[in-house]
């Protein structure tokens, strides 16, 4: 909840200048005034509520994140983009930090609760020229939990040391909650508990590591390198990711919007803002309606004509002549769509040009 500005003397005069409470009002104070467009009012208070933050939290807590990013989008909405972008990058990396920790030592609740509250693109894709801040974003996120919750599955039913699972996921839970707090407890006697069980998970996992070797493969998976995926893009080929994101409009506005990063096995990687996802999804699910009834009717042909101009002409224009294959990565109801049978504007079906491949990620190609 937003502190009323009336209220923050007394919030500090309660917790004193160097508490996290004082922080949060601050960044909540800040927030209101951004929102009415008073930015003069708002920066130096995002500027406090980080130096305090930082000190009393720590650089990658949880609530020092929300601070940087809040900034971010202040700087973006006065222009300031070169300390927006640093600001991003800032929030970016720490937010990676975190999610290694989310896929190792937390449970399945937890790490799906995560990833539905980190919008990691959203920042990114405000900024012109960031195609190689995306597709690191998107390699190192996208799927990311799930294939985590997969691999603990796997350890689970085919480890024999049923004793130290249970001690594992018991040490998971508490590490999760320590991890993920945002408001309670002290600081310092939370970093002693977690370095703690953060000890005795990597020794347990050691342990299981023996017995299976994909455990640690979702903490590789948030350190794969961006050109080891391009390497590994034939020459005649493009991968293309799709996200379906929350694309920011400026003065505390978003929509949800799909885009893709355009990854060849040379060149930087190139991001592109598709359109409204609301509208392109309810034109899947229409092109899946009618296809279901098992007739080529015109209806079904102009929207898969109106799908290929959304998602696929804008990539279209800027591949490489000599593209041949298409490794496609599909997000939301975009794996729900058949990429083959769009229709361009000659009504030729996609299929008839580019060979197709699907992916869950970019990272199963590296």
């Amino acid at each position: 909840m937003t502190c009323p500005s009336f209220l923050f003397p007394i919030v500090q005069q309660l917790f004193g200048n160097d508490h996290r409470e004082t922080a949060t009002s601050l960044n909540n104070l800040a927030g209101l005034y951004q929102s009415l467009g008073e930015y003069d009012k708002a920066e130096p208070l995002y500027q406090q509520a980080l130096q305090i933050s930082d000190k009393v939290l720590g650089h990658d807590h949880p609530n020092t994140i929300g601070i940087v990013s809040n900034s971010a989008y202040l700087k973006l909405d006065i222009g300031k983009l070169d300390e927006a972008k640093l600001l991003a990058k800032r929030s970016y990396d720490s937010s990676l930090e975190i999610l290694s920790k989310v896929l190792s030592f937390t449970s399945e609740q937890q790490r799906l609760a995560y990833e539905a509250d980190v919008m990691p693109y959203t920042l990114f894709a405000a900024l012109n020229g960031s195609g190689p801040l995306l597709a690191n974003a998107v390699i190192h996120y996208k799927g990311v939990v799930l294939d985590s919750i997969i691999e603990d599955r796997l350890t689970n039913e085919h480890a024999s040391d049923r004793g130290s699972i249970e001690r594992l996921a018991a040490d998971k839970m508490e590490l999760g909650q320590l991890l993920l707090q945002s408001s309670s407890g002290s600081p310092e006697d939370a970093g002693v508990s977690i370095q703690n069980l953060e000890q005795d998970v990597d020794r347990i996992e050691g342990q299981l590591a023996q017995q299976v070797t994909a455990l640690r493969g979702t903490r590789r998976a948030v350190t794969v390198a961006l050109e080891r995926v391009q390497a590994a893009i034939p020459k005649d080929a493009a991968l293309i990711e799709y996200v379906r994101y929350i694309h920011y409009l400026g003065k505390g506005h978003f929509e949800p919007r799909y885009g893709t990063i355009l990854l060849l096995p040379k060149d930087e990687p190139r991001w592109i803002s598709l359109g409204n996802a609301e509208k392109i999804d309810a034109a899947v699910n229409r092109i899946k309606s009618l296809s279901s009834r098992g007739v080529d009717d015109e209806e079904l042909q102009a929207k898969l004509q109106t799908l290929y101009e959304s998602v696929l002409a804008p990539l279209q224009q800027v591949l490489p002549t000599q593209t041949r294959r298409m490794i496609i990565c599909p997000d939301g109801q975009l794996n729900f769509l058949s990429f083959a049978t769009l229709l361009d504007s000659q009504k030729h079906f996609i299929a008839e040009r580019y060979t197709l491949e699907y992916v869950a990620s970019g990272r199963a190609i590296a």
